[in-house]
């Protein structure tokens, strides 16, 4: 059983071995702030995609037409 500073030292391994070979580690980030109240990101995010789709939806129904 690792230690949380031999798993903490193992990722850190890992990510310089990974960066050595050219390799694009993998970023992670959370689109909640803390409680689960949505960031100003996944707000932006949410409202982009909802005027996407209302600009596809009236892109359909003009062409239904």
């Amino acid at each position: 059983m690792l230690t949380p500073e031999e798993k903490r030292w193992k990722r850190i391994q890992e990510k310089l071995l990974a960066e050595s070979r050219g390799d694009a580690p993998a970023t992670f980030c959370s689109q909640r702030t803390l409680f689960g109240i949505k960031s100003s990101v996944e707000e932006v995010i949410d409202r982009t995609v909802a005027e996407e789709n209302a600009r596809l939806e009236a892109k359909l129904h003009e062409e239904r037409e």
